[in-house]
C-alpha cells in the first residue's frame, strides 16, 4: 500500500519585487525541490542560480538555505517577523570553481605551513575530507556580549568550532576561547550592521543557534575589514559544517544536465509560461525559449565579469 503524501502546511515566500506566494509543501521538501517548484510557478528560467533565503529583518540578518535543508524544519525555527525570499545567488557555489579567490593563503593555516604550495584541488579536499583538520585564521572584530562595543581578536575556525585568542595570535588551548560550535548553528550575513549593531565596518556576519530567537542576545557578531575576508570566513564555515554534502549539492544540477539528452514534451500549462528579460531599463517578455535560456546565461556572465572587476562585491549570503 502506497504511503500517503503528507503536507506540512503552507509557506509564504517573497520575490525580489515584493510579490508574495503561498505554497503548500511536503514535510520532506528540500530547499532545492522548493526552488524548483517556485521556478515553475513563477515562470522563471532555471539556470541553477535560484535560492531560498532565510530572512530575519528584526535581527538584520539572512542566509541562503543549503539545497539539502528541509524547508519545514527551517520554518519551524523562524518567528512571525521572519520570511523566505526567492532570489538568485550566482556566488553560492563559486568557491568550487575558483577556490584560491575565496581562500587567501595568509588565512589558511596549512598553506602558511607549506609556504603556499598547496594546489587548488588539495585546498578543497582538505575541507571536504572529514578526516582532515583544516583551519582558517585571521583578525576579526567581535562584538562584546551585552555591549555595543567591538574589539579586534585573532580568530581561528576549526571543525570543532570558532575560537578567539585571549593572548595575541597564540593558538595554545589555554588561550583559545570558544565563540560558537558549527553543529547546532549557522552563519548569516548582517544587513545594515553599522546602523543596527554599531559595527566598525559594513562587512559583518554572525553565528545564530538553530532555534527560534526573538532578540539578538544569543547571536555572536563578527566583522571583517573587507568583503573578501568576510566571504572567506562564511564559506569556510559552510564547508566545515556540511563538507561533501555541499559538493554533492553543487554537482546535482551538472549531472542532471549531462544525463538529459532529450527535451521532455511541454504540457499545455507549461506552454503558457513566459520568461522575462530585465537587461534593459524595462522588462520584456521573451517568447523564444532559446533566447530565454541565453538571457539567463548572459545574466550570470555579467555577474562574473562584475565580480572580477570588483572582487567579492556580490559575496555570499
Amino acid at each position: 500500500m502506497a504511503t500517503p503524501t503528507v503536507l506540512c502546511g503552507v509557506v509564504r515566500v517573497f520575490s525580489e519585487d515584493g510579490t508574495c506566494k503561498m505554497v503548500e509543501i511536503l514535510a520532506d521538501m528540500t530547499a532545492r525541490d522548493f526552488c524548483q517548484l517556485l521556478i515553475y510557478k513563477s515562470h522563471c528560467v532555471d539556470d541553477n542560480s535560484w535560492t531560498l533565503v532565510e530572512h530575519h529583518p528584526h535581527l538584520g540578518l539572512e542566509r541562503c538555505l543549503e539545497d539539502h535543508e528541509l524547508v519545514q524544519q527551517i520554518q519551524s525555527m523562524m518567528t512571525s517577523e521572519s520570511k523566505f525570499l526567492f532570489r538568485k545567488n550566482y556566488a553560492k557555489y563559486e568557491f568550487f570553481k575558483n577556490p584560491v579567490n575565496f581562500f587567501p593563503e595568509q588565512m589558511v593555516a596549512w598553506c602558511q605551513q607549506s609556504n603556499g604550495s598547496i594546489p587548488e584541488s588539495e585546498l578543497l579536499q582538505n575541507f571536504l575530507n572529514a578526516n582532515s583538520c583544516p583551519e582558517i585564521q585571521g583578525s576579526l572584530y567581535i562584538k562584546e556580549v551585552g555591549k555595543k562595543s567591538w574589539k579586534k581578536f585573532f580568530v581561528c575556525l576549526r571543525r570543532s568550532g570558532l575560537y578567539c585568542s585571549t593572548k595575541g595570535t597564540s593558538k595554545e588551548p589555554r588561550h583559545l576561547q570558544g565563540i560558537s560550535d558549527l553543529e547546532d548553528s549557522n552563519v548569516y550575513s548582517l544587513i545594515s550592521c553599522r546602523k543596527l549593531y554599531n559595527s566598525p565596518t559594513d562587512f559583518g556576519f554572525c553565528v545564530k543557534p538553530n532555534r527560534v530567537l526573538t532578540d539578538s542576545k544569543e547571536l555572536r557578531f563578527l566583522c571583517a575589514d573587507d568583503e573578501q575576508t568576510r566571504t572567506c570566513w562564511m564559506t569556510a564555515f559552510r564547508l566545515l559544517k556540511y563538507g561533501m554534502l555541499l559538493y554533492q549539492n553543487y554537482r546535482i544540477p551538472q549531472q542532471k544536465t549531462l544525463h538529459t539528452n532529450f527535451s521532455a514534451p511541454r504540457s499545455v500549462s507549461e506552454n503558457c509560461l513566459v520568461a522575462m528579460d530585465f537587461s534593459g531599463q524595462t522588462g520584456r517578455v521573451i517568447e523564444n525559449p532559446l533566447e530565454a535560456q541565453s538571457a539567463a546565461v548572459e545574466e550570470g556572465h555579467a555577474w562574473r565579469v562584475k565580480d572580477r572587476l570588483h572582487p567579492h562585491t556580490a559575496g555570499l549570503s
